[in-house]
């Protein structure tokens, strides 16, 4: 099983907890930042994550956050909002060395309805889309 946690820290060394948590099997699905200031002065940059983690790595992972200065939180998440965060790692992790899949593909090998969520994950650039007869998904290619 899966939990959802939420990184919370700078941006120093955030790529390689994302490294980290792709290495235990699990995927970070947003990463928000935002600027603390008091006054007029700047504070901090402070970057919050939403990863997907086995649970059997939650404590490696909060031991990783803390190596790199940041602190691991686990929200309390609505059973609604949970199963939409767990689908789409699902999904994200079926397409994971493939190539294009229509939704109608996705939906038959995960189960998981695919009203809405293959637009949201392309909203989030978890996948990337094209149009080719039918709508097609897969996850992003990134030159490294």
């Amino acid at each position: 099983m899966y939990s959802i946690v939420v990184s919370c820290g700078g941006y120093y060394r955030f790529n390689e907890f994302r490294e980290f948590i792709e290495d235990t099997g699990g995927l970070v699905i947003r990463r928000d930042s935002l600027t603390i200031r008091r006054g007029i002065f700047f504070l901090r940059n402070e970057l919050r994550a939403l990863c997907v983690v086995p649970e059997d790595e939650v404590e490696n992972v909060t031991r990783e956050a803390s190596r790199i200065k940041g602190e691991i939180e686990i929200p309390v998440v609505a059973a609604d909002a949970g199963e939409r965060i767990l689908s789409c790692f699902r999904i994200h992790h079926m397409l994971a060395g493939s190539d294009w899949k229509s939704a109608d593909e996705i939906e038959s090998l995960t189960g998981i309805p695919a009203d809405g969520i293959l637009d949201t994950m392309v909203e989030m650039e978890l996948l990337e889309r094209r149009h080719e007869g039918e709508y097609e998904y897969r996850i992003p290619v990134t030159e490294d």
